[in-house]
């Protein structure tokens, strides 16, 4: 899936089971990850710059678009 840096997030991974992932990711506690969803690539890597998010976050969120499993979806535990 190519990432378009000015569309938000959330309206790029729609339909794709990625979103319910990213909201009940454990490493993304304590992050307000639904206003983050409605930020294009393009302003999270400026809050990135800016040290409002960390790189980490960052990745976290743009393994879904690469169609990671993100949750415990598929796991035998």
């Amino acid at each position: 899936m190519s990432i378009e840096p000015d569309v938000p997030i959330e309206s790029q991974l729609a339909g794709l089971g990625q979103l319910r992932d990213l909201r009940k990711n454990p490493n993304l506690k304590g992050i307000d990850i639904n206003f983050l969803l409605k930020q294009t690539p393009t302003q999270l890597e400026e809050m990135i710059n800016n040290g409002e998010i960390s790189s980490k976050t960052y990745r976290q969120i743009m393994k879904a678009f690469e169609g990671r499993d993100l949750g415990k979806r598929g796991k035998n535990k």
